[in-house]
């Protein structure tokens, strides 16, 4: 055996025992007694890791030492920060793991080389496979049915909603959480009506409702389920038939279609009013739109000009808006930068349309919403971060908090109740502490400038109160625990009553949750069901780019981007119905990333156009 084999094997046992750390803080004398206390590697799946982890390493060693990149490494060492965060975070709450001490940090710093040399070969070896695979010479040895070969769209369509028929059907009228339930008491005047959520979407479905219960209000909310679970699986399967159109592979386009149909948040979804899953659904349309806009060899197989595919992506771009607030941030910066894809001729057009998008959703939140009567949203949304990174300190260090800087804080928000109330993956109780009343920007100023001098003092503590609110969508071992992943529940009180209830007996419902929670359980499944996952999945993609030297393409990955940006400065930790944008258009990335700069992705309309 030559030396770099002996390399791999010792490289194997390096990253197994990496596996092998708890993740607990033991205070022990000595580095070896605090390792001996973390290290668990008795257990029969740790042999199974580390005979597979050595049979890999074996065989492939020689290719990732060619094929690595500075890419691969980036991602490692990111990829390893995470695994560290997360482990530490998820069993101890706090960064002890990696800070608690010295003889910790050694540990961590192990812990880190092992993971890294893990996710460096994988990621080498799985960059390698992929540029060496024609993504258009993928075959599959048996043709589409008929039908779905010439009526891609609509054999999607019917796929995807038989899949979602059962949730549909057993939790008829549907699901009613408390974010949609906010939407229609405003509409129905039990509460003010805000622009908390997006009031346009706010409308739609208080129309219906208003229709529905014409008969009663069981009706009211099967309508809104039936007419948006409907627009819904429009817009995927209208991203299926465009993955069929661009003459993707037959795997990723049948794949495409379980995988709306099949996975269970899309059909949990399908029955509950909430602006997640209509937002979700059409951003999800909007990045297929955007894909043929920005590449002329698609734009020329959808059979458009592109200046029909440009008004038609600002159309959607504007619903999008429409359905969820932080949407603009998403379509607008996305736009914009498709300039960058464009003839230099079009590049005014495209950017006219960016402006209008901006310009026409403006107008309807500055203008429209207020001659309606439609308040805008309290501040309290926008400071989830610093919330808590107040009460984690006055938690953690009461006793440095000074009389002027409490005065400061409790003009904000009520300062006796933050330690008490302090929820670190959920920032909503702390915010609930916000008094509304009288904020002047003086007392924000005043606020900021305690945050600040606190910051000064123990700038560790909002650095921990930060992760803690935020790992779960970096860390894809680690479930949601602050609020349930699916909304499969109904609200009914608060100032407006509304009369409805499910139909079908409790023990049938809890059978379709029961199945949609194993999916959280069953390996390699929990990971796809968990936020972080789809997190590494867009930086492994968008890493793919540059590993082979079409770093350009990342920039139509800004809008994703932006969704898992917005996540982070969300108010609860690895919400999974937050991540919902992203993992709706994941068929579009893979696509996208796979394939763009490749001889079949473009054309020679690419030149002239």
């Amino acid at each position: 055996m030559n030396k770099r084999k002996w390399i791999s094997v010792i490289a194997a046992f390096w990253s197994a025992a990496a596996i092998a750390l708890s993740g607990e803080f033991v205070e022990a004398n000595g580095l070896l007694r605090t390792l001996n206390s973390e290290l668990n590697g008795i257990r029969l799946d740790k042999l199974i890791i580390l005979a597979a982890l050595v049979a890999f390493y074996y065989k492939v060693w020689d290719r990732f030492v060619e094929e690595s990149k500075w890419i691969t490494h980036l991602l490692a060492a990111f990829f390893s920060v995470c695994m560290l965060i997360g482990i530490s975070y998820s069993t101890q709450g706090s960064w002890v793991f990696f800070m608690g001490n010295r003889k910790q940090m050694v540990i961590a710093f192990l812990a880190f080389a092992g993971y890294f040399i893990l996710f460096d070969v994988t990621l080498s070896i799985f960059y390698g496979w992929l540029s060496r695979l024609n993504l258009y010479q993928i075959r599959a040895k048996k043709p589409l049915p008929a039908f779905a070969q010439k009526h891609s769209h609509l054999w999607a369509f019917l796929v995807i909603y038989l899949c979602w028929l059962p949730w549909i059907i057993v939790f008829f009228p549907g699901s009613v959480p408390a974010d949609g339930y906010r939407q229609l008491d405003m509409y129905f005047g039990g509460e003010k009506f805000t622009t908390r959520h997006a009031w346009v979407l706010t409308m739609f479905v208080g129309l219906l409702m208003s229709i529905g219960r014409l008969i009663n209000d069981n009706m009211g909310v099967f309508l809104i389920i039936l007419v948006t679970s409907l627009l819904e699986c429009y817009c995927y399967s209208g991203v299926c038939s465009r993955l069929k159109k661009w003459k993707a592979p037959k795997q990723l386009y049948v794949g495409s279609v379980l995988f709306f149909g099949l996975m269970p948040m899309f059909g949990t979804y399908s029955q509950t009013v909430i602006k997640d899953s209509m937002f979700s659904a059409v951003f999800a349309l909007y990045m297929a739109l955007y894909a043929e806009c920005a590449i002329p060899a698609l734009q020329n197989r959808s059979g458009k000009r592109l200046s029909s595919q440009l008004i038609q992506l600002a159309i959607v771009g504007i619903l999008t808006c429409f359905c969820r607030n932080n949407g603009i941030y998403m379509v607008f910066v996305s736009m914009v930068f498709l300039i960058f894809f464009v003839a230099k001729r079009q590049r005014l057009v495209v950017l006219a349309l960016a402006i209008a998008v901006f310009g026409c959703y403006s107008v309807s939140e500055k203008a429209v919403a207020p001659a309606l009567g439609i308040s805008s949203i309290s501040s309290r949304v926008y400071f989830s971060i610093p919330f808590q990174q107040t009460a984690r300190y006055v938690r953690s260090y009461p006793e440095d908090v000074t009389e002027e800087e409490k005065d400061a804080i409790n003009q904000i928000l009520n300062y006796d109740q933050l330690a008490q109330r302090y929820n670190p993956e959920l920032s909503d109780p702390v915010k609930a502490t916000y008094r509304t009343g009288n904020i002047t920007k003086e007392k924000l100023m005043n606020y900021f400038k305690a945050w600040f001098s606190m910051f000064k003092k123990h700038p560790g503590v909002y650095i921990e109160a930060t992760l803690h609110n935020t790992y779960g969508y970096f860390y894809p071992f680690y479930h949601n625990t602050a609020q349930g992943p699916y909304r499969l529940y109904n609200k009914t009180f608060t100032e407006y009553q509304f009369e409805y209830d499910y139909v079908f007996p409790n023990e049938a419902r809890s059978v379709m949750a029961q199945y949609a929670y194993l999916w959280r359980n069953v390996p390699g499944f929990a990971q796809i069901s968990n936020s972080g996952a789809y997190t590494w999945m867009l930086l492994i993609l968008a890493g793919y780019l540059f590993y082979r030297k079409r770093g350009k393409g990342i920039l139509a990955l800004a809008a994703p981007a932006l969704n898992v940006a917005i996540c982070v400065a969300s108010p609860v930790n690895g919400m999974f119905r937050y991540v919902l944008p992203l993992i709706a258009c994941m068929p579009v990335i893979v696509y996208w990333c796979i394939g763009y700069g490749e001889k079949e992705f473009t054309d020679k309309s690419e030149e002239s156009r």
